[in-house]
């Protein structure tokens, strides 16, 4: 489901498991039968795999190491990796994302090498996760897209210094900057297509965070905030989750406690709808002028509706954060706890 806080919490208590288990290093499970390591070893690089995405979403700092287990070489070497590899691969550069900026090597230096671990990754794929012209069956298509966003997703986190930094210098700002607008158009895209052939995008907590942070980005974005074709995936987005709702996959409609989206997703979303409509209607800001109100409007078919300041006039990064990863908890509400 799209209960991404119930994830960052039930994975915490899995990874703690998992340790205690020793399942973290290859040297813990030296004891063991070779086909228990191996599955040992699976076991682990799923939960990489997910405390990975998590934390790149709500860059928060990981709890999980994948140095207790060597990378397989043969991954940087072969042709024709699977969708697993891959995002195994991908999982861990996401990991050196996330670490401490190495001394002497700059935020944008650090970006670009990312982005070549990505590229050279990408071009030893199998075929049908190469290109989808090269898809036979509706696995392939899943896997493709869905590599897509992930993909684009990581890509548009290592490309996000030329968002916050006006002053990255070329030639680095132009390959950042294209890449980064290339990765959130992608990963709008992937979705798009994804929901169309599957309900997953849409009850996968890491791809409705994708779509709904790429997507803000593009609106808040002084590269991509007048683009036609952005705007035009903004909007279809907003339709695909306006024509959702909370039904389960056999067709009945879920219990009304068991919300659908998170509430940081809600905000998202909410936030994005009004700035569309801003956009679309000028009189609406020369109306928060005059009032000296400078919210967002929202007339939508949401739940709730959430006081948001202009975003225009900050980095587009740090407006996402303001949303995306506001705290759980209202602490200054619960008398007593601090």
């Amino acid at each position: 489901m799209g209960q991404s806080d119930a994830a960052w919490a039930l994975l915490g208590t899995t990874i703690r498991l998992a340790q205690t288990m020793g399942l973290h290093t290859e040297r813990s499970t030296m004891h063991l039968p070779e086909y228990v390591r191996t599955k040992a070893r699976a076991l682990w690089s799923t939960i990489v795999w997910q405390d990975s995405l998590l934390c790149l979403c709500y860059d928060r700092p990981p709890i999980v190491s994948a140095s207790g287990w060597p990378l397989d070489n043969s991954l940087i070497e072969r042709q024709g990796l699977s969708y697993t590899e891959i995002m195994h691969f991908i999982c861990r550069v996401g990991l050196d994302i996330l670490g401490p900026e190495g001394l002497g090597i700059t935020a944008v230096d650090r970006a670009i090498e990312y982005l070549r671990h990505f590229d050279s990754v990408h071009q030893k794929s199998q075929p049908h996760l190469y290109s989808r012209e090269n898809c036979t069956t509706l696995k392939q298509h899943l896997e493709h897209l869905a590599l897509k966003m992930h993909t684009s997703f990581c890509v548009s986190v290592a490309c996000r210094p030329a968002m916050k930094q006006a002053q990255v210098q070329p030639p680095h700002s132009d390959i950042l900057r294209s890449r980064a607008k290339g990765s959130l158009i992608d990963a709008s895209r992937a979705f798009l297509d994804f929901q169309a052939l599957s309900v997953v995008p849409l009850r996968s907590w890491s791809m409705v965070h994708t779509v709904l942070s790429s997507t803000l980005l593009l609106c808040m974005w002084e590269e991509t905030r007048n683009d036609p074709e952005c705007r035009d995936l903004q909007q279809r987005v907003i339709d695909v989750f306006s024509s959702s709702d909370s039904r389960s996959d056999d067709g009945t409609t879920s219990e009304p406690d068991s919300q659908w989206l998170s509430a940081r997703h809600i905000r998202a979303l909410v936030t994005l709808r009004g700035a569309l409509d801003r956009e679309g209607d000028p009189s609406t800001e020369n109306e928060n002028a005059a009032t000296g109100s400078n919210t967002v409007p929202f007339d939508g078919n949401f739940e709730s509706y959430l006081e948001m300041p202009n975003a225009f006039d900050i980095s587009p990064v740090t407006y996402l954060d303001s949303i995306m990863n506001v705290p759980m908890f209202d602490f200054t509400q619960e008398n007593g706890f601090l």
